[in-house]
């Protein structure tokens, strides 16, 4: 399996109405799934950010969703994030965010 070319890092708090379609944006990242590495942090949720997190990850090649169970803030979500970066470069995302189609292909190129 290669190894991915970019991480992105998610961190979350109560984004059940949003998570989805940031998660969906990131799918759509590279032709190759391989090459996108998904860092999510579930930062003491209260609705389903966690199990939407756990879902969307199962079709990333590479992913780990990290679980804090009282909330750590935004910062130590991030912070937590870096020590799982692989490839060559890494960038933030936020829960209610969305990114588009083949953006960091592009930024990779």
């Amino acid at each position: 399996m290669p190894s991915p070319l970019v991480t992105v890092i998610l961190p979350a708090k109560d984004a059940g109405a949003y998570i989805g379609t940031t998660l969906e944006t990131l799918r759509r990242q590279f032709d190759d799934l391989s090459a996108l590495k998904l860092v999510a942090i579930d930062d003491g949720s209260r609705d389903d950010t966690g199990a939407l997190m756990r879902h969307y990850a199962e079709s990333f090649t590479h992913a780990e969703v990290i679980v804090n169970r009282m909330p750590q803030g935004l910062a130590s979500a991030r912070n937590q994030g870096l020590a799982h970066v692989e490839g060559e470069a890494f960038c933030f995302v936020d829960g209610d965010d969305w990114m588009q189609p083949g953006r960091l292909q592009v930024l990779a190129d």
